[in-house]
This record gives C-alpha cells, structure tokens and sequence, in this order.
C-alpha cells in the first residue's frame, strides 16, 4: 500500500468513525436484555458486568476514537497544502485529543456499582474531554480555513453543527426538541450523533479539496 493509499484511507476514517460507533450502538443495544435508548446513556453497554461489555469497549468506544485520531492526523498534510493558518492546524491537534480520549471511554468502563470509583470518575472524564476538545476544535479549523475556498464548508455549515453539538452538551437542546424532555438517553445520542457527523461533513470536505492535491507528483 503506497502513501497516497494511507492518507486517503486517513481521511475516510472521518465518516467511518461515525458508522462503526452507529452500527455497535444498534447492534449491541438490540441485544443487550433491558437495554433502553431513551434512558440510558451508552456507557451502559459497557459498564462493569453487562452482558457484552467487552464488545461495546471496543467497537463503540476504542474503534471510533481511534479512527477519529487517525482523522486529526491525516488532516494536516492537506491543511498545510492548502495553505491554512495556524488555527486549522491547532484545531487537527485538538481534534486528535478529541478522538483519543472517546477512546478512553472504552478503556475506563463505568462501574455502576462504584459511580463515584476511579473508573467511573475517568470514564466520565474521558467523555468530558473528547466532547470539549470538539469545540475549541471546529472553532480552530472554521477560522483558520475562512480563506480557503475548498475548506469554506467547514467554516459554515460545519461552525453551525459545532454550535448545535454545544447547545446539546448545554443540555438546551430539549428547548428545541421537547420528545427529548424525559428522555437523557435520546438527548445524550443526538449529542453524539452531532459530534460524528461534524466529522463526516469535515471527511467528504477533506475528500473533495484534497483529492487534486494528492494526486499531484
């Protein structure tokens, strides 16, 4: 496989994060006895002493984040071609961060039966830290990308997307959404659901402006 192989695969792994982690949470969640989406948050498919724990770890936490990570970094060979400032580089790197510590969701499974146990308090950090490092990311890259014109999605659209993943980490979304009132669980992945398509709009945009610049000598 040569280089021009990886960075393509690099930057499709930005839409994929979003399918393996969609694709676990239906298959897992339809499997798993109890399980409800509307009440309760992801983290149960893999906390302590559930059924399919180990499967959920890895191909709804470790997997996506790792390829959000690979994402981030495969990010910044086309930003620098383009001539992005160093805003668009600052938010890859906290990207990256973003997609590694999701993974670290999967690496520290809640333990309901010690909520306030280090493993808990580290998983809820995890998630805290992959959610938060989003922000100051798509922020980063929407100003750093404003003069790009191949980039400009990111700086619209996808500056809209980041805003309506913030509003819903506020938890204000269910002002907008009144089904979500009562319903954490829904509200928790339409907050995630926000996060991997913000990705999947920056993966096709990353696509399409550096398609030309790959197939160059």
């Amino acid at each position: 496989m040569n280089a021009l192989n990886v960075k393509r695969m690099g930057l499709h792994s930005g839409w994929l994060a979003g399918t393996v982690f969609t694709v676990a949470l239906l298959w897992l969640g339809a499997n798993a006895p109890g399980h409800e989406h509307a009440h309760m948050p992801v983290s149960f498919l893999g906390m302590h002493g559930a059924p399919m724990a180990a499967y959920w770890n890895i191909a709804g936490f470790v997997l996506p984040g790792v390829l959000v990570a690979w994402f981030a970094l495969s990010l910044l060979a086309p930003l620098q071609r383009d001539g992005a400032g160093m805003p668009a580089r600052i938010g890859a790197w906290l990207l990256l961060i973003s997609g590694l510590a999701f993974a670290g969701n999967g690496v520290f499974a809640y333990d309901l039966s010690e909520p306030d146990g280090p493993a808990s308090k580290l998983h809820v950090a995890m998630l805290t830290i992959a959610l938060l490092g989003f922000l100051p990311a798509t922020l980063s890259l929407a100003l750093g990308l404003r003069a790009c014109p191949g980039w400009r999605t990111l700086a619209g659209p996808g500056l809209l997307l980041a805003l309506a993943v913030l509003l819903s980490v506020a938890q204000r979304m269910t002002d907008l959404v009144p089904l979500l009132q009562g319903n954490p669980g829904y509200a928790q992945r339409i907050t995630l659901a926000l996060y991997f398509l913000w990705l999947a709009l920056a993966s096709v945009v990353a696509l399409r402006s550096g398609r030309t610049r790959f197939d160059r000598p």
